[in-house]
């Protein structure tokens, strides 16, 4: 394998990690069960594609595989948590250039291999 694809899997390596550590932190908890519930799908499902930090709370972009990307807020102080929108995997796809769309495809390849194997 050339030193393309031993950075390829690096990086394969490190965003299951990051998943996996998104959902198993502790602090996202609350917000992470109410997703589950609210769109009936475990937590597995979940992977986390963008964290935009604010001055009072920290936005969350989460994509509910199969086929919905859904927003949501929780802040610093407390867990208080939101969910601001929902769209299509497809439309979030549209809109993806550049960094975020090599981002999303590592993260696709993830959920492609972990949804293939059940």
């Amino acid at each position: 394998m050339g030193e393309v694809g031993r950075a390829i899997e690096r990086d394969i390596l490190g965003e299951h990690e990051r998943q996996a550590d998104f959902r198993g932190d502790q602090h996202l908890a609350p917000l992470l069960q109410f997703v589950c519930e609210q769109y009936q799908i475990e937590k597995s499902d979940l992977y986390l594609l963008q964290v935009t930090p604010d001055q009072f709370e920290v936005g969350l972009l989460i994509w509910l595989w199969p086929g919905r990307v859904v927003n949501c807020e929780i802040a610093y102080e407390g867990s208080e948590f939101k969910t601001i929108g929902t769209e299509t995997i497809q439309a979030h796809k549209k809109g993806l250039r550049g960094h975020t769309a090599k981002h999303f495809k590592i993260i696709e390849h993830i959920a492609l291999s972990e949804h293939g194997s059940r």
